[in-house]
């Protein structure tokens, strides 16, 4: 089992996410999200995101990989994205690529 020492906390919601990064966001280094979801696909919420803090990256991962506009995606503060299902070596490169990067 690959055991990176990161810290997580868990979100099912997108709205509950924003709101846990509204009351402290320097209590986070790095937001992981789906690009399917009910309340509001990844790319909002990574949009949402970078007003509360521009400098907070965001990894978004899809299923159904679809031509992203690049531009769409850097203006709305993602630095990675990832075709599920992700192998966790795959997930950790990233996530170190993520952090390194802001």
């Amino acid at each position: 089992m690959l055991r990176l020492n990161y810290q997580i906390i868990v979100s099912n919601s997108a709205l509950e996410a924003i709101g846990m990064i509204r009351r402290d966001s320097t209590q986070f280094d790095l937001v992981v999200t789906d690009l399917t979801m009910p309340e509001m696909n990844g790319l909002e919420l990574a949009r949402q995101l970078r007003h509360i803090r521009a400098d907070l990256p965001v990894v978004l991962m899809s299923g159904f990989m679809t031509d992203f506009n690049q531009e769409q995606v850097k203006a709305a503060g993602v630095c990675e994205i990832l075709e599920k299902p992700v192998a966790p070596v795959v997930l950790a490169v990233a996530v170190q690529r993520a952090l390194a990067g802001s």
